[in-house]
Parts: C-alpha cells; sequence; structure tokens
C-alpha cells in the first residue's frame, strides 16, 4: 500500500479521512484501514498537534531529498 502517500494526504485534509479519501480516490474504509496499519507497523499516531507537525515535517523533508510529490493527484 501506498504508505506515504496516505499520510500525505490525511494530513493535507487536516486529518478529516472523508476528504482525504476522496483526495485520493479511496473508499473512506479503505483509508481508515490504511492508518490503522500505518500505526500498527509504524507506531506513527496523528492524535497529538506536536506528532502531526512533526510528521508533516518528515515528509516535506522528504520530498525535498528526494523530489518526490506526495500524495498530489
Amino acid at each position: 500500500a501506498p504508505y506515504l502517500e496516505t499520510v500525505a494526504a490525511y494530513l493535507r485534509a487536516g486529518c478529516r479521512s472523508q476528504l482525504a479519501a476522496g483526495a485520493m480516490g479511496l473508499h473512506v474504509t479503505t483509508l481508515r484501514y490504511r492508518l490503522a496499519r500505518i500505526q500498527e507497523l509504524f507506531g506513527l499516531d496523528f492524535d497529538t498537534p506536536e506528532r502531526r507537525f512533526a510528521l508533516e515535517l518528515a515528509l516535506q523533508l522528504h520530498q525535498l531529498t528526494t523530489g518526490a510529490e506526495l500524495g498530489k493527484r
């Protein structure tokens, strides 16, 4: 599953599942499953503003270093 793209879309949507799912062309249940799987595999969580900021910063650094544009459709 495209984990980085899922996290990027979710954060870009302000952590709103329905909006992120729509932007990715997914059913909201699929998005929620992916997020749960990401939390399970990598221990990421989106519960606090500080953690969301750290994830957004990490994604921005990844984009800068690789030139990849994540989650943009």
